[in-house]
């Protein structure tokens, strides 16, 4: 029950939620540039 915790928590907690939204969207990228060039590599191997 102590006040001061609650007032230093809640700004880091917004902190917390949005540099985990923004890792998502980087991962999401990062997962979305592996898949492009897996599946350019594997595409590439059937053609030969």
């Amino acid at each position: 029950e102590t006040p001061g915790l609650v007032e230093l928590s809640s700004p880091e907690l917004d902190l917390l939620s949005d540099n985990k939204e923004h890792l998502e969207e980087e991962t999401i990228e990062i997962i979305m540039k592996t898949m492009d060039q897996y599946m350019s590599k594997t595409l590439g191997d059937y053609g030969s």
